[in-house]
């Protein structure tokens, strides 16, 4: 799987950006001891693709604002 990471403005984002974004917040976080995040990851997951979908949608909505 090959990943182009450039950014081109909010408008351009795609859902494999957010999913690559997922993946590397969650690592992030896992790493991080101060901070348990693993419930609320668990969670988000439960439907992942949907909260992504619904990310992306608030994030282009908010650009027309």
């Amino acid at each position: 799987m090959s990943y182009d990471s450039k950014f081109f403005g909010w408008g351009s984002i795609k859902i494999e950006d957010l999913l690559v974004a997922y993946r590397k917040a969650k690592a992030d976080c896992f790493f991080e001891n101060t901070f348990p995040t693993a419930i609320k990851f668990a969670e988000y997951e439960q439907d992942l693709l949907a909260n992504l979908n619904a990310l992306l949608s608030r994030l282009q909505i908010d650009l027309w604002l």
